[in-house]
C-alpha cells in the first residue's frame, strides 16, 4: 500500500514560517534600499529600470516590482540575510536566467570591491548553528529599517 504524503503548509511561529516572514521583509527592505525616493531602480546584473509599488493587498510581501536577487543562493543560510549579497533585480534576470552569477558578482566587485565578493564566498560554506535566532533577528531588524526607509521615499501604491 502507498502512503499519499501531502505538503503541509507550515505554522507562522514554524521555521518555515519564520523563514518566509524574513525572506518577505529583508526582500521589500532590498528592493526598496536599492530605488530613489520616487521608487525606481536599475536591475544590478543588466541595467533595466523599473518601478517599487506600495502593494496594497499586502498578505507578506509589502512591495510590487522587481525582486530581491542574490549573488550567494538562498539555500546559503549564512549568507542568505546579508545585504552586500543581495541586490535589486528585474524578474528576468533572477527568474529566468537564474541570477546570472557573474554578472551579480561584477556589480558587488564594482560596488563594494573584491575582496567582499571573496568573504561571500568563504562565508557562504559556514555553518549556522541557531537558524531560528537568526531568522527572529532578521525579522526584527529589517522590518525597523524597511519602516524608517520607507518613511524617507515617496512610493506610490501599485493597483
Amino acid at each position: 500500500m502507498y502512503k499519499r504524503f501531502y505538503k503541509k503548509k507550515p505554522r507562522k511561529d514554524g521555521l518555515g514560517g519564520l523563514q518566509r516572514q524574513a525572506d518577505a521583509i529583508f526582500s521589500d527592505y532590498i528592493r526598496l534600499r536599492d530605488t530613489n525616493d520616487d521608487g525606481i531602480g536599475k536591475c544590478c546584473t543588466c541595467g533595466k529600470f523599473m518601478q517599487v509599488f506600495l502593494n496594497p493587498n499586502p498578505k507578506l510581501y509589502r512591495l510590487m516590482g522587481g525582486d530581491c536577487g542574490h549573488y550567494q543562493e538562498r539555500n546559503k543560510k549564512s549568507t542568505r540575510f546579508e545585504e552586500v549579497n543581495s541586490g535589486l533585480q528585474c524578474r528576468a534576470c533572477n527568474y529566468y536566467k537564474k541570477g546570472q552569477k557573474d554578472l551579480h558578482g561584477r556589480y558587488i566587485d564594482q560596488l563594494y570591491g573584491i575582496e567582499v565578493r571573496e568573504e561571500l564566498d568563504r562565508k557562504s560554506r559556514n555553518i549556522v548553528r541557531d537558524y531560528r535566532m537568526m531568522l527572529l533577528w532578521a525579522i526584527q531588524h529589517y522590518t525597523e529599517r524597511f519602516d524608517a526607509l520607507l518613511a524617507t521615499k515617496h512610493i506610490a501604491t501599485g493597483g
